[in-house]
């Protein structure tokens, strides 16, 4: 049974100093080459890792030329695995699996996939036929309430518009256990905000949703799943119930080893998903993924994909801030980051100094994204974040998938003064950092859920004019959150530009002016992640030198 391949486009990059934040390039046994292979040879997932981004660039899905079988279904009946899943539905933290609990134990990277059934395919992909108390709930209520929704398979979106503490843990609970979405406005005002909230609820009303879904995550012989993160209800250890699952909706789920993997068998990973259509049918949606297996540890680190390993490293850390110290949980996250690092100099990397800093080329951006969660309010108290919109943010990188929770940690900032009017392309993005904005620069920043533009005090006048239809920087008012509808191509590029940029995030986000050395830039400069935090947390720099030092006491 032959398929076609996935074309797909990877998120954007950003520039860093000696070290590319190219997220990497995933090659699958799905062009012409592979059409011919044997019968009965089965072709595992393979990833190549390349140094340049390269936009238009193709996620091949592959016939692997014989049926996996697994023994248990939801229905009890085998189910055979044509083929691997696009990584639009399953990423994984790493494409080969150590063979043994030992190599895994030495290496601790963590062996784990994020699931999103129901994600969005693109038009031009072929889709196959086949403190612990500030978050938690202060009342058993919701809780009970979600159980009963789940039951009988009812989803909940909530619209919250607080403008005082309402205690976001406890009534986020009913959408987070119920596949819902929870939406916060703070502030709420009429005149500026109702086309956010419209978006939303149009985009909520809209998309792509299942109803009264079980999902079952199977696996081969030799490793399991024992741990699943995301807006689920789990009744036992291994159906994960929700009573709607959408396509902004992930599970990430992690697996341990328990037993000895083969190198030639591989690793294989179902995930099974038995749901209702909106139009009432029962319907079951399968995806599959074959993994390399390898006795080498040089391997396992060829293979790992950091934006993965980052959405299981924020799931886990916000799972855990219900139950354990936040001091705790960073330090355990920084004391992994440099185990990881210090098992593949001692085993893999070539001879070098020890003043020298020797990085994976699949983990390159480890640590700046690592950093980025650290300073993540979640993780990081901030006297001007209030515990509502903690707990907020905390729910919604639950419920992230890979390309949402990138972005979430590590903004996108490009410049827009450099644009080429006559290009329908996003201009190159820039490293998130004080250091590369300019004051004759105009800059545009998103996160997924707020978006801004910057605007130097020597912001050019003929931009001012063509962006805001007002002679100067002194003339634009800053209290706008849609861009002016200005016939000339600056405008009509920069409104591209964002639209672009919004249709491909879940959440409406609101569009901020700020002009630098006014009120408003110290919010906008809480995004710039490399640089040091107002109220605590590392620059990228004393990070790297942070960990750089943890990895020479781990190796002494």
């Amino acid at each position: 049974m032959s398929q076609q391949g996935y074309v797909a486009t990877p998120p954007y990059s950003q520039s860093q100093p000696g070290i590319s934040l190219t997220p990497p390039h995933y090659g699958y046994y799905g062009d012409p080459s592979h059409a011919g292979s044997p019968p009965g040879k089965v072709h595992y997932f393979d990833l190549h890792v390349i140094i340049d981004s390269q936009a238009g660039s193709c996620h091949h899905h592959f016939s692997s030329g014989s049926c996996i079988t697994f023994v248990t279904s939801l229905k009890s009946s085998p189910a055979a695995v044509p083929s691997n899943a696009s990584p639009r539905y399953i990423r994984c933290t790493t494409y080969c699996f150590p063979c043994t609990s030992d190599m895994a134990k030495q290496a601790q990277i963590p062996l784990a996939a994020v699931i999103k059934p129901f994600a969005t395919i693109p038009s031009n992909e072929f889709v196959p036929l086949f403190p612990q108390t500030l978050f938690q709930p202060q009342t058993h209520v919701y809780n009970s309430l979600a159980k009963e929704c789940v039951a009988h398979g009812c989803c909940v979106t909530l619209f919250l518009f607080p403008s005082q503490y309402v205690d976001v843990a406890s009534l986020g609970l009913v959408p987070q256990l119920t596949g819902g979405t929870l939406y916060k406005y703070n502030n709420f005002q009429m005149h500026m905000d109702s086309q956010q909230f419209l978006n939303d609820l149009r985009n909520d009303i809209e998309k792509k949703i299942g109803f009264d879904a079980i999902m079952r995550v199977r696996t081969s012989t030799g490793f399991r799943a024992t741990d699943f993160f995301g807006g689920i209800f789990m009744n036992n250890t291994t159906d994960v119930e929700m009573a709607a699952i959408d396509c902004d909706k992930a599970v990430t789920v992690e697996f341990k080893h328990d037993d000895k993997l083969g190198e030639d068998g591989g690793a294989l990973i179902q995930c099974a998903v038995l749901y209702t259509t909106i139009g009432g049918q029962r319907r079951l949606r399968i995806h599959n993924l074959s993994l390399n297996c390898s006795s080498q540890l040089a391997d396992l680190y060829k293979s790992c994909e950091t934006d993965a390993l980052i959405n299981l490293f924020a799931k886990s850390a916000f799972k855990a801030v219900l139950h354990q110290p936040l001091k705790v949980i960073r330090e355990i996250l920084v004391n992994q980051t440099a185990h990881m690092l210090a098992c593949y100099r001692k085993n893999c990397a070539s001879p070098s100094a020890a003043s020298q800093l020797i990085l994976p080329d699949s983990m390159k951006v480890l640590p700046v994204y690592m950093n980025c969660l650290l300073k993540n309010c979640v993780l990081l108290s901030r006297p001007e974040i209030s515990t509502d919109e903690r707990a907020y943010q905390r729910q919604l990188v639950m419920t992230m998938g890979v390309a949402d929770s990138q972005l979430f940690f590590y903004p996108q900032l490009l410049p827009i003064h450099t644009l080429d009017v006559k290009s329908t392309t996003l201009p190159a993005a820039i490293r998130c950092s004080e250091s590369r904005l300019s004051e004759e620069g105009i800059f545009l920043l998103a996160n997924g859920l707020n978006m801004f533009l910057w605007l130097g005090v020597s912001s050019p006048p003929e931009l001012i004019q063509g962006i805001f239809n007002v002679p100067s920087f002194a003339h634009v008012n800053t209290d706008m959150t849609l861009l002016p509808e200005v016939g000339n191509p600056y405008s009509q590029t920069l409104r591209m530009i964002t639209s672009i940029i919004q249709q491909k995030r879940p959440y409406s986000m609101k569009l901020t002016i700020v002009k630098q050395r006014e009120q408003p830039e110290m919010v906008f400069r809480q995004f710039l992640v490399e640089d040091k935090g107002l109220y605590g947390g590392s620059s990228y720099v004393d990070f790297l030198c942070c960990v750089h030092k943890e990895i020479c006491q781990l190796l002494n």
